[in-house]
């Protein structure tokens, strides 16, 4: 199994899918941004944060 089919495998997984960020996170997010602000995420995750803040 390649990397590629072992990372789709991974995610398939509930617990790999992408979760609703902290409140704390969306409160901070919502105090100090307005829309069309840029966010710049420096993280280790799967970009769940990013995919989610990029929909709101």
């Amino acid at each position: 199994m390649n990397t590629q089919e072992k990372w789709h495998e991974m995610h398939s997984q509930k617990r790999h899918q992408p979760r609703y960020p902290s409140s704390d996170l969306v409160a901070f997010v919502l105090k100090n941004f307005k829309t069309n602000d840029q966010i710049l995420d420096l993280g280790c995750g799967g970009g769940a944060t990013c995919k989610i803040f990029s929909r709101e």
